[in-house]
């Protein structure tokens, strides 16, 4: 088995509407998900997605009875395939 490199996994990954995505969880929270899945590949570093960490909470809380899971995912800190997602 190839090591993915992955942040831990919450044992609540969803909170107020809005799931954390880890390497480890992906699959499971989202190719997995009987939802559609909105997702942000962020950098914790990057000042346009800290700018949209705002919208994408509220989007979450807005969206938590909806069949959308709206969701986060640090690309800096955890493996995802770079084929299928252009980052």
């Amino acid at each position: 088995a190839r090591y993915i490199r992955s942040e831990a996994s919450s044992a609540k990954p969803t909170v107020d509407g809005l799931t954390t995505v880890v390497a480890s969880n992906f699959d499971q929270l989202v190719l997995k998900s009987e939802n559609d899945v909105f997702i942000q590949f962020h950098a914790p570093w990057c000042s346009h997605c800290k700018e949209m960490g705002p919208a994408l909470a509220d989007l979450g809380k807005k969206m938590k009875e909806e069949d959308v899971t709206v969701a986060r995912f640090d690309a800096t800190a955890n493996e995802y395939d770079k084929e299928k997602f252009q980052v």
